[in-house]
């Protein structure tokens, strides 16, 4: 007996090809449209997070610091784990950059390694 198939985006029971996944064009634009809209919200999320953690590490250096407790960042919202680039360096540290800004991070410390031309 075959198994009863059922459309991925509104669960109406499927007729016709094995491979079916949807009921009409419709659905399948719908459901379609529902994961762009996702992936995107999720792209947003995670550079409005790279924005943050940016202009946090931008207001520091200019105001002179150069190396800053990690619970101190954690507070101003700062996300160590969302970095632009990861590489590194002679010494065997792995350095972290987000955009222009590279910094390198202990236990418990955020050390700034340097910062690139400015591009504002």
């Amino acid at each position: 007996m075959e198994q009863k198939r059922y459309c991925l985006c509104c669960g109406k029971e499927l007729h016709g090809r094995p491979d079916k996944k949807f009921c009409s064009e419709q659905c399948k634009d719908k459901w379609n449209n529902a994961r762009k809209c996702e992936r995107r919200q999720v792209r947003a999320c995670v550079l409005r997070t790279l924005e943050c953690n940016y202009s946090i590490l931008r207001n520091l250096t200019e105001s002179g610091g150069t190396v800053w407790d990690l619970g101190l960042l954690a507070a101003l919202g700062f996300r160590p784990d969302y970095i632009t680039r990861l590489v590194s360096n002679k010494k065997g540290y792995l350095i972290c950059e987000c955009f222009d800004i590279r910094y390198h991070v202990t236990k418990t410390k955020l050390a700034l390694e340097s910062r690139g031309s400015a591009l504002d």
